[in-house]
């Protein structure tokens, strides 16, 4: 298995949240499986230079270098069966894309989408809080897009206009 370091920045990559903090148990666990699972991950019989990790007990992301081997709808599918068989087996989940991670004093919080309007009304959430755009494709959107300031998300505009 690569490590993130490794891939090309142009890998695709798929940000799954987790909608409750993992324990360090369940990280190592999830790490384990993830790591089995990009191993063995092909793309029409191709093995895929793929990695995944764990991030901040929350994200589980995985990422297929399409340098070498593209991955197919068939190869996604596969790991989103990964996601699901995640899901089951620690009873999380991964797949609510409702759900909106940001830091707060250094602190992981989320929200549901529905609820960011009565956030900035109330000053919880600020267009400079800084929030999990989990919509990033590349490695390279990874490291500069996945923490952005919210007014600078798809989401900005819906927070400028009611302000």
């Amino acid at each position: 298995m690569k490590t993130f370091a490794e891939l090309s920045p142009l890998a695709r990559v798929w940000v799954y949240q987790s909608d409750r903090n993992l324990t360090e148990e369940e990280v190592s666990q999830i790490s384990l499986l993830a790591a089995a699972f990009v191993t063995n991950w092909t793309a029409h019989g191709s093995m895929l230079n793929a990695s995944a990790d764990v991030f901040f007990n929350r994200f589980v992301v995985i990422a297929a270098d399409k340098s070498q081997v593209l991955a197919s709808g068939c190869s996604i599918d596969k790991s989103v069966g990964f996601i699901k068989d995640l899901e089951k087996h620690f009873n999380l989940n991964l797949l609510d894309r409702l759900n909106v991670a940001y830091m707060e004093q250094n602190e992981l919080k989320t929200f549901k989408l529905n609820e960011l309007s009565e956030l900035v009304e109330k000053g919880d959430i600020t267009p400079e809080t800084i929030i999990f755009n989990n919509l990033v494709k590349t490695m390279s959107d990874l490291k500069s897009q996945w923490r952005i300031p919210l007014k600078n998300s798809w989401m900005g505009p819906k927070i400028l206009v009611e302000k």
